[in-house]
């Protein structure tokens, strides 16, 4: 499986500062057993999964060890750091 990866600093708006969280755009949800290895392999606090649309993004976070529904602070925000041509 072949998936683009960006790494984001969330939390701040400084370079380099915050957390570093992977964020991955996916075309359709692959199972969540997929989404948690993922997360695993980047060994990240956060590994961010959403389906880019043009309204509203679902938006899963998982960090190393399990699914997160909701982690305060995170959020859309940190994806508008990503190159939007890129999907």
């Amino acid at each position: 499986m072949k998936l683009p990866l960006y790494q984001v600093d969330a939390l701040t708006t400084c370079l380099f500062g915050g957390n570093p969280a992977a964020v991955v755009p996916l075309g359709a949800w692959p199972p969540d057993g997929v989404l948690a290895a993922i997360a695993a392999e980047n060994n990240l606090a956060e590994t961010a999964y959403f389906i880019p649309r043009a309204n509203v993004s679902p938006l899963r976070w998982f960090t190393p060890a399990i699914h997160a529904p909701y982690l305060p602070g995170l959020g859309i925000d940190d994806l508008r750091r990503l190159p939007e041509d890129r999907f």
